[in-house]
């Protein structure tokens, strides 16, 4: 049977011995640790051509074509440390160990997997993550630690950017495709005399979120300096899940009406019309934070009774204050000098 090529996956613990189960098997390993395994799983993840497409990597066979009440007929260790088996259809399957380790759901040793994110406030961390424009351009590790830089804090700064329009999608595309927004592809922030954003003014602008009137905000915003020489104009930034997950652990029922009652964004300009409902502390399936819609000007009003407006009020004070608490955020400029830029 041909089989596509494992070189990818991490070496692996090899199999020791398999125990059959009434809806798989269990797996026995050199180190002591025991996974198990559904028949249907098994078979419909075997690396066959006919099961899975050896191009795509994805699914040929589907999950209908398998009899309902597959079981596992037989099953044992192959040469290479992996695990054969011989399904009660007649089909058989061999299975890298790497991939069936990593995939096991009580180990979770999933392959290429990311480093874990880092919550931080102003005063816990160390250093600002800073790279050369030229090295992230030219060196692949130099790459690599940017992105585990963005995955990891949620930001990064890059100096030695060209000064010139244009060079901000440049950078934005090695990471994926841009998308487009009501301000335009790429578009310039600076004071301006017709206003359509609280950006576009002199005003100081609290902490925030961009875009949060849009069904899925940015999942990486990209800031390019061209030019400061103003006086102050400091950046600001924090770790919104951070904020969060201290407001859960200081004030659970402020955490619990921010995360469940669904507030309405709205963009209020005057050529524009965006808006979104969603609850300002966006969780996942499992409660794991996923997204903050965190901005001051751009909530619409409640249209709630007075004991729910009066408890949507209390969370969001709670959380803004904690904002705006010293040492909660950074304080930097971005600065353009002679030939270069960070941002």
């Amino acid at each position: 049977m041909d089989t596509p090529d494992f070189d990818h996956y991490p070496t692996a613990r090899r199999v020791d011995a398999i125990t059959l189960l009434p809806l798989g098997l269990e797996v026995h390993w050199d180190d002591g640790a025991i996974t198990t395994h559904h028949a249907l799983w098994l078979r419909e993840n075997a690396p066959d051509p006919k099961t899975t497409h050896p191009d795509t990597r994805e699914q040929a066979l589907q999950l209908v074509d398998i009899p309902e009440y597959l079981r596992v007929h037989s099953a044992s260790p192959s040469q290479s440390g992996g695990l054969s088996v011989r399904f009660s259809d007649g089909a058989e399957a061999q299975y890298h160990p790497g991939w069936l380790r990593a995939y096991a759901p009580e180990t979770q040793e999933a392959p290429f997997a990311l480093p874990p994110r880092q919550l931080w406030t102003g005063e816990r961390l160390a250093a600002l993550p800073r790279f050369s424009a030229e090295a992230v351009d030219h060196d692949p590790e130099a790459f690599e630690a940017y992105c585990e830089a963005l995955h990891s804090l949620g930001f990064a700064i890059l100096e030695g950017v060209t000064p010139k329009p244009g060079q901000v999608e440049r950078v934005a595309q090695r990471l994926g495709p841009l998308r487009e927004s009501n301000f335009g592809r790429i578009f310039d922030v600076r004071t301006a005399t017709e206003q359509t954003s609280n950006a576009y003014t002199a005003m100081a602008l609290p902490v925030h979120a961009d875009l949060c009137t849009r069904e899925h905000m940015p999942g990486l915003q990209f800031l390019h300096c061209l030019e400061n020489t103003t006086v102050g104009g400091a950046t600001r930034l924090t770790d919104g899940f951070q904020l969060a997950e201290t407001l859960r652990e200081e004030d659970p029922r402020a955490f619990e009406t921010l995360s469940t009652e669904p507030l309405l964004f709205a963009n209020k300009a005057e050529d524009s019309d965006y808006r979104w409902e969603a609850p300002l502390i966006g969780l996942d399936a499992k409660g794991a934070l996923q997204e903050l819609r965190f901005s001051p000007w751009l909530r619409g009003p409640l249209s709630t009774d007075l004991e729910t407006t009066d408890r949507i009020y209390r969370a969001l004070r709670a959380l803004f204050r904690r904002a705006e608490a010293p040492g909660a955020f950074l304080r930097f400029t971005l600065k353009r000098t002679s030939g270069s830029s960070s941002g």
